[in-house]
């Protein structure tokens, strides 16, 4: 259950984020995280638990702490399916499994 509930704390997390960059984070300031400029699994989820650990470790409402992906959402969707393959093939040892 545990899982469960850090699942939607970062997944709520995520939402509210949003909702404060489209109303353009009124009354603090922007704290962006970036991950590195090679795209992979790994820098796309570490972008986003950093951001989030980030705001559950300092607390400090002057801030608002975003993840950023440096990428077009075209670009991530096309790469969409090559995340997961690598994925399950570093979690399970299974590869390609979208071809």
């Amino acid at each position: 259950m545990e899982s469960c509930n850090s699942m939607k704390r970062l997944n709520s997390y995520l939402k509210l984020r949003r909702d404060d960059v489209s109303a353009g984070i009124p009354g603090k300031f922007l704290h962006v995280v970036m991950g590195e400029d090679v795209f992979n699994v790994g820098s796309f989820v570490l972008t986003i638990l950093y951001a989030y650990y980030l705001h559950e470790t300092c607390r400090d409402d002057e801030f608002c702490t975003v993840p950023v992906i440096n990428m077009k959402r075209v670009e991530l969707n096309s790469q969409r399916h090559q995340m997961v393959d690598q994925f399950v093939s570093d979690r399970w040892g299974i590869s390609n499994i979208h071809r």
